[in-house]
């Protein structure tokens, strides 16, 4: 039985480390922590890998937000085997009783850094310094702020022209279905350079990877700009920007906030930065 379970887990582990999606560097880290130590995708080795996330280690503790996006990926992935692979679910994950310990460390904000805001000037400097694929895919990601998983998952069939622009139907989070929008004129360079038959973005009639593009924008904003940026933060300046003009629930459903409270913690304009409080209790 037990060489069973290891065969299973093996293929498992490899189906999982296929997903190109939101969580896949965290899966690699999950799955090297439980290969290196002997564990496997069962109660033992995924309480093993919470009681890890949680602990302190060389005097060192993970962030609660990343505890939190690992713990995610805990569940997302086990929902996955169930679905997918139910049979062998049933046998590596019949004794899996470890939900309750899942529970998300509590943040008291989770507003994010100012520092992740891409500002007019860096996003012309990213613009004119990348490839001419890069550079429509961040004009795409910035004009939209739409998930980096919404955009490589446009179809061409769900591009409609109105009178003044193109609506772009997305699927999100949980399914949920939302419009944005892009220029005809930004809509036409798409189509010209990339050609797609299915999906709006495609690499040699493949859809592009998450993974890949994060990588390549990271890496272009260290160079041109000298910070670290990723797809994502296109989205949340997108947001900070439409959120000085238009009210939290335009923006809470343009962005596909199920709930517009979340987009109100997220995008928090009231935490205080170090020089603000420097500026008032600091040393004179």
């Amino acid at each position: 039985m037990e060489k069973v379970n290891k065969e299973i887990n093996r293929v498992i582990k490899e189906k999982i480390l296929e997903m190109d999606d939101y969580y896949h560097d965290d899966t690699v880290i999950m799955v090297k922590y439980l290969n290196r130590n002997n564990l496997q995708i069962d109660n033992k080795g995924i309480n093993s890998y919470v009681d890890y996330l949680k602990g302190i280690h060389d005097g060192k503790q993970y962030a609660a937000q990343t505890v939190n996006k690992r713990l995610a990926l805990i569940k997302n992935r086990i929902k996955f085997i169930q679905k997918k692979y139910p049979k062998e679910a049933e046998i590596i994950l019949s004794e899996y009783k470890g939900f309750e310990k899942l529970e998300y460390i509590r943040i008291n904000s989770f507003a994010i850094d100012k520092d992740r805001i891409i500002s007019n000037k860096d996003y012309e400097k990213l613009i004119n310094s990348a490839d001419i694929r890069l550079s429509l895919i961040m004009e795409t990601l910035y004009i939209t702020g739409i998930r980096i998983n919404e955009f490589r998952n446009i179809l061409v069939s769900n591009c409609r022209k109105r009178k003044d622009h193109i609506d772009v139907r997305i699927l999100g989070k949980k399914n949920k279905e939302r419009i944005v929008f892009l220029s005809f004129e930004l809509y036409n360079r798409i189509i010209r350079e990339f050609k797609g038959s299915t999906y709006l973005f495609e690499h040699n009639g493949s859809q592009y990877s998450n993974r890949a593009t994060t990588i390549r924008i990271a890496n272009l904003s260290e160079r041109v700009i000298g910070s670290h940026h990723t797809a994502h933060d296109f989205r949340h300046s997108t947001a900070t920007k439409l959120l000085k003009k238009y009210t939290l629930a335009s923006v809470a459903k343009y962005l596909g906030h199920s709930d517009p409270s979340i987009c109100a913690r997220i995008y928090d304009n009231n935490v205080l930065s170090f020089s603000e409080v420097n500026k008032v209790v600091g040393k004179k």
